[in-house]
């Protein structure tokens, strides 16, 4: 009988066949290069540049430190047994990334009086002078980088056509516009976006841009001011995605408007007037698509710089209308104030503008609250005016208990979970929103007086209408006659020491949704949190503009070169490198929703089964598996028994018919098809305050009751959303519908 050998005979007989005899250095180092080559091959299986787009992918969601990133690669080069598929250092992991950091372009301007010198193509210390022509200063290209006077801009084109060719964004670029035109859906169904589609003959993209300062530094002055923009044309729910940058200033002073924008009004007149090139991704052909940068967000700092207007608190302070203002005593200073006056202000024009505005550089002095030409009065199709809007997120929600406040357990989807009022100074422009919208009301509700909740109410009912997905013509009717009384009743139940500029630019919201749709489509908050994601990107004092930059665009560029690289990588790190950029960890796809977390299997409990009924029949003693979690459409659920989340509610949710459900738990029943199990709630729409114009109730707050006794189950995918779950003093629940927000679609 032929005995079976051991393992470690095995061994021998390969180092008999495989090494020579001789014990030489030499041969010393072929064996540990052959043990290498074969630990490479059979226990990793990835060549040197799956291991680096695995690596990137790890630096990318954990942004990653450099001194992080050396001492990664170094641990993981022991674990490799020093195999070449992990590079050796930082440099190498990121040489082949150097192309992407080549379109970089620095634009350099005078130290002394900030007019815009010229471009370098790249950062390398040259000895070449710039002249000023305005105060005939001179600087060379590398003190200028040195100094720091200069900004950094990324090609506008190249981001646009990545979307096109490799986001996926090919065809839902260019969406027909089969809905009623007397109903606002998005930006696209704005009076000028319109009146621009009807005068063009062929497909064009339109932007939104924004133009910001973010301190960097608690400890120093310096802030970085980008250029932002959003495609409009990309559908809502992911067009805060897919925001490009396009400029960027850092320093310790506001940046020179004019100087700044130069270069993005002259490529932004190039796309414009020519348009580009992009291949289709399908088709293969070749197409040409003009741009036109059509809106403009900025708040009530930067908006006058980039209009080059007086200030708010200046005289015609006002960027939409004539309204003077007048200087009221307030605290113990004064402030100028915008009070009601007899006769409605005349609107600003971009014709007479652009006019003044030369009269005004003409003269040396301001003019109507003119100062001159505006950074971006040479940009095609753009209206210095109207394409200015009033961001609410800045006139109304910065402009503006404890214990029943912080009983609240807003859904996941609500960016933070409810403060003390005592540190409402602290507040984010979401905090403010959602007092505004959803906690105010049941809150103060029986604490303030009538009066005082009415005038109340006819804010929430007015912004919350031009929130709204679909506005018809009475909706705006309304919705402006709500925001007028507001502002009128402001004079008569404060006073006119409270009629600020805040105040005032309410009544021109109504005007900006009529040309740009709903106003969650041209609010700032999309640009507020991509300055803040910016932010988290600096991770030294050195080289800011150059950090920021660099790892923009290899985000951007991530997945385009993971799916060059990954085509014949296993599988494993394919799915690790996804759940590195999707978050989603120990986690079962089913058809349009995804289990969280382990199942725990069992038999099914005769209730479930009872619940089940009307849905699916399940023999009884099945076994079925339990969840938790799921995440549908890219938001989490959760039952209302699940203990881990103390201060979020996700149980409560919104069905596609209309109705609301609250979550029990989730059963997968073995055919790739889950279902929730819990109970439908009675819904009764109530008014929360009185008033002259309020004639219909909120319609997105209700109060609620959810029945006790037998489970009802659902399937999964009819859920659309969380909803907002309020306990209020008086032993009633509301339930909010969530109004379409940047964040929530």
């Amino acid at each position: 009988m032929k005995r079976n050998r051991t393992s470690h005979e095995k061994e021998n007989e390969w180092l008999r066949k495989n090494v020579p005899k001789r014990k030489s250095p030499e041969h010393a180092q072929t064996l540990n290069n052959t043990l290498c080559n074969d630990i490479n091959i059979h226990s990793h299986g990835l060549t040197e540049e799956q291991s680096c787009i695995s690596i990137l992918s790890l630096a990318l969601k954990h942004n990653t430190t450099g001194v992080l990133m050396e001492d990664l690669l170094k641990l993981l080069r022991l674990h490799s047994a020093g195999t070449s598929a992990v590079p050796a250092s930082k440099y190498f992991l990121e040489k082949p990334l150097a192309s992407l950091v080549d379109v970089f372009e620095y634009h350099h301007y005078c130290r002394l009086c900030s007019e815009y010198l010229g471009i370098s193509q790249s950062q390398e210390c040259t000895q070449e002078t710039l002249s000023c022509v305005s105060c005939s200063s001179s600087i060379t290209i590398r003190d200028s980088l040195q100094q720091g006077h200069y900004f950094i801009t990324v090609p506008l084109k190249d981001q646009l056509k990545d979307i096109l060719e490799n986001q996926g964004m090919h065809d839902l670029c260019f969406r027909a516009n089969s809905g009623n035109r007397h109903v606002i859906k998005d930006i696209c169904d704005g009076a000028l976006y319109q009146t621009l589609k009807s005068s063009s003959e062929e497909a064009f993209l339109s932007l939104t841009f924004n133009c910001d300062g973010v301190p960097v530094f608690k400890s120093s002055k310096f802030s970085i001011w980008p250029i932002l923009c959003c495609v409009n044309e990309i559908p809502p729910e992911t067009r805060n995605k897919h925001v490009l940058l396009c400029a960027l200033w850092f320093g310790s002073s506001k940046p020179d408007m004019s100087c700044f924008f130069k270069p993005f009004v002259k490529e932004c007149t190039n796309l414009s007037q020519v348009g580009f090139e992009w291949q289709h991704p399908t088709d293969k052909s070749w197409r040409c698509v003009k741009v036109h940068p059509l809106c403009c967000v900025c708040d009530a700092v930067a908006r006058p710089l980039v209009q080059n207007f007086k200030k708010f608190n200046g005289e015609h302070g006002c960027g939409v209308c004539l309204h003077p203002g007048v200087q009221k005593k307030k605290g113990q200073g004064t402030a100028r104030m915008y009070t009601c006056l007899d006769d409605k202000p005349s609107d600003r024009n971009h014709k007479t503008t652009v006019e003044i505005g030369k009269i005004a550089k003409r003269e040396g002095k301001a003019i109507l609250g003119i100062k001159g030409p505006s950074a971006v009065v040479d940009l095609p199709k753009f209206d210095l005016i109207n394409g200015m809007v009033p961001d609410y997120m800045h006139c109304v929600l910065l402009a503006l208990i404890d214990r029943h406040l912080l009983t609240i357990k807003p859904p996941s989807v609500v960016a933070r979970v409810p403060r003390s009022l005592t540190e409402r100074k602290f507040w984010k422009a979401h905090e403010w929103e959602h007092w505004l919208l959803y906690y105010s009301l049941p809150v103060l509700k029986g604490i303030l007086p009538e009066k005082y909740l009415s005038h109340w109410a006819l804010l929430i009912e007015g912004i919350s209408i031009l929130l709204g997905s679909e506005l018809t013509t009475e909706q705006l009717d309304h919705a402006h006659r709500s925001l007028v009384y507001f502002v009128a009743c402001v004079q008569s139940l404060y006073g006119e020491e409270h009629m600020t500029f805040n105040v005032h630019s309410i009544l021109h919201l109504t005007t900006s949704v009529v040309h740009w749709g709903p106003l969650w489509a041209h609010s700032a908050f999309v640009f507020e949190d991509f300055n803040g994601y910016l932010l988290k990107l600096v991770k030294s004092s050195q080289a800011v503009p150059q950090q920021i930059c660099k790892r923009v665009v290899l985000s951007r560029a991530f997945p385009r070169l993971a799916k060059q690289s990954l085509a014949n990588a296993p599988a494993e790190v394919k799915e690790f490198c996804n759940e590195m950029r999707t978050g989603m960890h120990h986690a079962k796809r089913f058809t349009e929703v995804t289990a969280l977390g382990s199942p725990e299997v069992r038999v099914i409990s005769v209730c479930d089964q009872a619940a089940l009924h009307t849905v699916k029949y399940i023999p009884p003693n099945s076994p079925v598996k339990y969840y938790k979690r799921m995440a549908v459409n890219g938001v989490i659920v959760h039952g209302h028994t699940y203990s881990k989340t103390k201060k979020r509610n996700n149980s409560v949710v919104l069905l596609k018919d209309g109705s609301i459900f609250k979550v029990s738990h989730f059963i997968e029943t073995g055919d790739e098809c889950s279902f929730a199990i819990g109970n439908y709630g009675n819904c009764t729409v109530q008014k929360l305050a009185k008033g002259s114009l309020i004639k219909t109730s909120l319609k997105y707050m209700s109060t609620i009751h959810f029945p006790t006794g037998f489970h009802k189950a659902i399937n999964t995918v009819q859920i659309v959303r969380p909803c907002m779950y309020i306990q209020c003093t008086q032993s009633r629940l509301i339930v909010c519908r969530l109004l379409k927000t940047y964040y929530c679609k």
